[in-house]
């Protein structure tokens, strides 16, 4: 019974992580603004905190305190960790994003106290939520299931179809790997001692696990082309090719003869390769051509982001940084480069859509380095697997052939996950953040450099003289992993669960404030301006260093009139999130206050961060014909009359219409030579600081 007891308690903590894995990706919580991210982030604070505290109360009972060898890919995260965490206090960010980053660390910690013969158990949840996901895709697909944005039929439970096939590409390769390894006679995953618990690896149980990753699969593959994004097809394509690779010899066996007979002569293998890269180019353009308009904004995005990592190459904007500048060194690429075909291309952007340029933008060199010094270990380390020790109250043992198999699949997830992120957003995606940090936290455990000379220097080992002299007892073996509670360390584990009640409180807070923050939007849509500001008032503490919150509440104070306040708002807004939506709305406040200069400035930085857009260009020829600048006024109607139209809508057919009426009130007047371009002179690295406030050089 004691036994059995035992490994429970050893066992919740690996069914705790695996219910986060399962249930976070499907939360979705409609009281606040952005429902499908903020039930999923909310979701998640408090899994963390509640595994924190179970975890903490089972090391207390069993009066045990598990440790982890440390591994270079522990040290190189942890000062990955160091590197955010200063770039964090060093300039405002929101809160919320602070803690969800914590909680990921936490996460991290939590996959590596779980001894790698529960891994399987997680791999396996992982599969289980990606299937769940793929089969909402199928429903909304066929109208059984309501998509969660109004211009896709298809988005499981992300807002919209690139996250969600993010999410399913970083699943796919774990139920690839797990059906080849369960396809496979004799399984590597098998049962050496007598256990309590029924073993997974054993048949029938391993049969139904080779299934099941199989109607993974295919319900990933159905809904796959439906989201109509290429990075997504683009990461399948390489993760699968990666793990056909390493498991050929099950392949081979499943090959029809005549397949296997080509490779067998060197012609024959010559011709099929070579068919085989004329297929991949042919693909690559094909992938391009698909949906050329975004591939080409793309290139765009990184062009722009080139010099915004010039202007701080060695540690970068700081950590989010990226959406608080780029909308402002597009404006600045805009004024040097009048290309007609990119300014067609150019949005309102807050991602980068490539991870190591994102990387390179807020961390510079010294980020991109690290980053890829830790990628670099997780793929291609070659040391041999950690010799697991062996444990008094461990069911069954873990073969090096389990290990390897294990890290395989985490590879190719993180392969997966690589590929979608050169040119998509993952790293703003939690539940693909959250199979990351499962992925490297496995390859941690499993792969670790073998020294003998650091046989002694393992965790609590270094602080060995100070565990003699305050434990209770301290074991003499130092391949134990497994140890007894010093009195520090339970006094530890208790102020954990003291701390755990501000920890809650302070995340309830976070989530009453985003509440209010819905609250005040929906009361914004019906035009009651006057009174939502009482719901933005109450989230303001909470979300003051939250971009689009603040730029929300100036647009309401602004239509409510409130314009000097609106400004104070606005300009706060500018640490975190710039857009051309910001700066409109500045602009009209500016104007209404009489600061006619500095509302001419802010009108036309936002037509140039968008100079495909009408509204900016139409507020400042407003402008100009309000405050008696009547050639100017003149020359932007006839600019606006003659400018190409993007997407053809009711609105520009009005704003047509105005600036016709105004080149009909000013006839006569012959237009002087005027340009919406304001010069610029210096270098673009000694332009930084200008560019970034978004006002000294417009």
């Amino acid at each position: 019974m004691h036994k059995i007891l035992n490994h429970s308690l050893n066992l919740i903590p690996t069914l705790l992580l695996a219910l986060l894995i399962l249930v976070i990706p499907h939360l979705s919580d409609h009281e606040l603004l952005h429902p499908t991210q903020g039930g999923k982030e909310f979701g998640f604070l408090w899994g963390i905190v509640g595994y924190v505290v179970i975890a903490s109360i089972i090391m207390l009972i069993k009066q045990k305190w598990l440790s982890f060898k440390i591994t270079l890919l522990d040290i190189l995260l942890g000062a990955y960790v160091i590197m955010v965490c200063i770039s964090y206090l060093l300039q405002p960010v929101d809160p919320l994003q602070m803690l969800i980053f914590g909680a990921l660390v936490l996460f991290y910690l939590a996959v590596r106290f779980i001894h790698p013969k529960y891994y399987l158990y997680l791999m396996l949840a992982v599969i289980l939520a990606g299937t769940i996901q793929a089969m909402f895709g199928n429903f909304q697909l066929y109208g059984f299931y309501p998509s969660h944005h109004g211009l896709f039929k298809m988005t499981g439970s992300f807002f919209n179809p690139g996250p969600y096939s993010g999410y399913l590409v970083s699943v796919l390769p774990i139920a690839l790997g797990i059906y080849f390894i369960f396809k496979q006679k004799g399984s590597v995953f098998e049962k050496k001692n007598n256990s309590p618990f029924i073993s997974l690896t054993n048949f029938p149980w391993a049969l139904c696990i080779q299934y099941f990753a199989l109607i993974a699969i295919v319900a990933i593959f159905l809904v796959l082309p439906a989201s109509q994004s290429r990075a997504s097809w683009l990461a399948v394509i390489v993760s699968g090719a990666y793990l056909s690779w390493k498991f050929r010899h099950q392949l081979k066996r499943s090959l029809p003869n005549s397949i296997t007979l080509l490779f067998k002569d060197t012609v024959q293998k010559r011709i099929v390769i070579s068919g085989g890269i004329l297929l991949i180019v042919a693909g690559a353009c094909t992938l391009y051509k698909f949906k050329q308009n975004s591939a080409d904004g793309r290139l765009l995005i990184w062009k722009v982001s080139e010099q915004m990592i010039k202007d701080e190459p060695f540690f970068g904007h700081g950590a989010g940084k990226f959406k608080a500048h780029y909308m402002n060194y597009q404006a600045y690429y805009f004024r040097e480069n009048t290309n007609a075909n990119e300014a067609m291309l150019a949005g309102n952007t807050s991602y980068a859509f490539n991870e190591i340029i994102k990387l390179g933008v807020e961390h510079g060199i010294v980020g991109v380095l690290l980053s890829l010094s830790i990628l670099g270990i997780m793929l291609f380390a070659s040391n041999s697997p950690t010799s697991l020790r062996r444990y008094s109250d461990v069911p069954f043992e873990v073969e090096v052939s389990q290990t390897n198999h294990i890290v395989l699949l985490a590879r190719g997830g993180i392969i997966g996950i690589l590929v979608f992120g050169l040119f998509s957003y993952p790293s703003a995606i939690l539940p693909i953040k959250m199979n990351f940090v499962l992925f490297a936290g496995i390859i941690a455990s499993i792969y670790s450099k073998r020294n003998k000379k650091d046989k002694h220097k393992e965790p609590l080992h270094i602080f060995q003289g100070i565990l003699k002299r305050y434990s209770m007892s301290y074991p003499s073996s130092s391949s134990c992993s497994v140890r007894k509670l010093p009195i520090f360390l339970s006094l530890t584990l208790l102020s954990i669960l003291v701390l755990s009640y501000p920890a809650v409180k302070t995340i309830n807070t976070h989530y009453l404030a985003n509440h209010y923050w819905k609250d005040a939007s929906d009361i914004y849509r019906i035009q009651a301006y006057q009174e939502c500001l009482e719901d933005f008032e109450l989230a303001y503490p909470q979300l003051k260093h939250n971009g689009d919150f603040l730029i929300q509440y100036g647009k309401a104070l602004n239509m409510a009139g409130k314009h000097k306040k609106a400004i104070e708002m606005l300009e706060q807004a500018k640490q975190n999130l710039n857009n051309s939506i910001l700066y409109t709305t500045l602009g009209d406040s500016q104007k209404n206050l009489g600061i006619m200069h500095e509302a001419e400035q802010t009108y036309l930085q936002a037509s140039q961060m968008l100079p495909s857009r009408f509204f900016p260009l139409y507020l400042l020829a407003k402008f100009y014909d309000e405050s008696g600048q009547k050639e100017k006024a003149l020359k932007m109607a006839n600019q606006l009359m003659n400018k190409e139209v993007k997407v053809p809508s009711k609105a520009i057919e009005e704003i047509k219409e105005e600036m016709q009426k105004i080149i009909n009130n000013n006839e006569g007047i012959e237009p002087e030579a005027y340009s919406a371009r304001i010069p610029t002179s210096g270098s673009p690295p000694s332009l930084k600081n200008e560019r970034r406030s978004g006002d000294k050089d417009t």
